[in-house]
């Protein structure tokens, strides 16, 4: 199967998002037929109670094992980690390079006397002399005008006419177009039109001061080692969720815990050690909780509100990369709103995320730790990278292209993980998948949300609360941000809008 080039930032094991049957394309080749899609197209998923249809882009699986000389399983984007066997194309752009232009007059400037550097520019808003035309005589009793000085700045005119030429030497109508705007607007300078304001920039969001939010965010973040007897073979990152002992990680983390005979062992910055159990753990979110002993120097973590953040604001990434507990990388949101499919092909190993991306550095790993924002604030747990590596032998690193879960998701799934040792997620109560058409209804469950909205087989869903869907994973993505229970407006085409109460389904 082809492999996802999403991995999981977590280090012990390495999930990976897998694509449709069929072999993943080489670089540079397209997709051949009956290969089921694109090499970017996600896993086969499950919208409510059956497989989806897929072929969608952008899978994402567990990462490579983080930890030196780990055994086990091995954990790529998917959720954090290593990478997929499609390798994004570079494109080079092509750069012309202008020639020197040869400095125009100065503006009001006479062209049969010596040009230089010389020449002062006229002031905004008065006539332009000819140019030969003689100069008025000084009033009787004045003393003649000195000399024009020597500068070292060309005038405002010969600024502009050097504007001028340059456009004229990119070509086309373009450069014409431009000389004729630099023309029209030389001819007509005017006072009232230099003193118009400029529109101003909103506040900036406040500088990281990473040193401080360090300080008061590697307290919360433990490391999350699994054992096979004295034998390490994984680890991850979590996050203290509250003085109980609860930690918040990732589910692919700590899933081998779950499946097979292998312990967990957290250990907090100041070194100290402790067994944990598995409270709960969902994977359709890739959430998990495991807990500790409590004891009275827990820090829990500050969590922030992740529906608050915008892009392009500071973003702070701790964990433990390769085992190496405490580290801390800076970045920024890159993106918000990204639809993130986390996972391997079977129903219940697939997560869909509604990601926040960031290009702060995470890597195998970091997969359950903490994205803080400037105020040390938790916004995000940080789940998976894109990698340009394909192979599941290797352990791709970084390349700036890094997703977590934002907190507010992060939160309810946890509360009900503590409260139910179980987490449920949303359904519309039918199958879908990408088609030309868009995202179009397979099989619909009999008496389902869907069967009871009357949506049929065949119907193309275009939009959900408003914001266009194109993939199925755009859509699955965006209804798990809801609850169950919440009734949503689906756009179906040549239907118009039609509401939708949501179903639940465990997992």
């Amino acid at each position: 199967m082809s492999q996802n080039p999403f991995a999981v930032g977590s280090g012990g094991m390495s999930q990976w998002v897998t694509g449709a049957p069929g072999s993943a394309p080489q670089p540079g080749s397209a997709p051949q037929p009956g290969s089921g899609g694109s090499a970017t197209e996600p896993p086969r998923m499950s919208f409510g109670a059956e497989d989806l249809e897929s072929t969608d882009p952008v899978p994402v699986g567990p990462a490579p094992d983080g930890s030196p000389g780990a055994g086990g399983q091995q954990t790529h984007l998917q959720p954090g980690a290593a990478g997929w066997s499609e390798q994004p194309t570079i494109v080079q752009q092509d750069i012309v390079q202008q020639a020197p232009v040869q400095q125009a007059p100065a503006y009001g400037s006479n062209p049969s006397a010596p040009q230089g550097w010389g020449t002062a520019p006229q002031a905004w808003g008065t006539a332009p002399q000819a140019w030969g035309a003689p100069q008025p005589a000084p009033a009787q009793g004045s003393a003649p005008p000195p000399p024009p000085k020597q500068q070292r700045r060309p005038g405002f005119g010969a600024v502009l006419a050097t504007s001028v030429l340059t456009a004229l030497l990119v070509g086309g109508a373009a450069g014409y177009g431009g000389a004729q705007l630099a023309l029209r607007n030389q001819a007509t300078p005017t006072a009232a039109a230099s003193q118009q304001p400029q529109s101003e920039l909103p506040p900036a969001p406040p500088a990281a001061n990473v040193t401080e939010v360090a300080k008061k965010v590697l307290p919360s973040t433990v490391t999350i080692a699994l054992l096979n007897g004295d034998r390490q073979v994984g680890t991850g990152s979590g996050i203290v969720f509250d003085r109980e002992g609860r930690i918040l990680t990732n589910n692919h983390v700590i899933q081998q815990a779950a499946e097979q005979r292998v312990t967990l062992q957290v250990e907090f910055t100041d070194g100290r050690r402790e067994p944990a159990e598995i409270v709960g753990r969902s994977p359709g979110y890739d959430l998990a909780v495991i807990r500790v002993a409590p004891f009275a120097e827990l820090v829990p973590a500050t969590l922030g509100d992740s529906g608050q953040v915008v892009t392009g604001q500071a973003a702070i990434a701790l964990g433990a990369p390769l085992g190496l507990g405490s580290t801390v990388t800076e970045g920024i949101i890159s993106a918000t709103d990204r639809p993130v499919v986390v996972g391997d092909a079977t129903e219940d190993g697939t997560a869909y995320i509604n990601g926040l991306q960031t290009d702060a550095a995470i890597n195998p790993g970091n997969s359950g730790g903490p994205l803080a924002d400037a105020g040390g604030n938790v916004i995000g747990i940080n789940s998976a990278i894109l990698t340009t590596t394909g192979s599941s032998e290797s352990k791709g690193g970084s390349i700036g292209l890094g997703f977590a879960i934002p907190i507010n998701q992060a939160k309810a799934t946890a509360d009900q993980l503590i409260n139910n040792g179980r987490a449920v997620y949303p359904v519309i109560g039918a199958t879908v998948s990408t088609s030309a058409d868009g995202v179009r209804v397979g099989t619909v469950e009999a008496g389902g949300p869907a069967a009871a909205a009357g949506i049929r087989n065949g119907d193309i869903i275009e939009a959900i609360e408003g914001r266009p869907v194109s993939r199925h994973s755009d859509l699955i993505v965006r209804v798990r941000t809801f609850q169950p229970g919440q009734t949503v407006t689906l756009k179906i085409r040549d239907r118009g809008d039609v509401p939708v109460t949501l179903g639940s389904k465990e997992g």
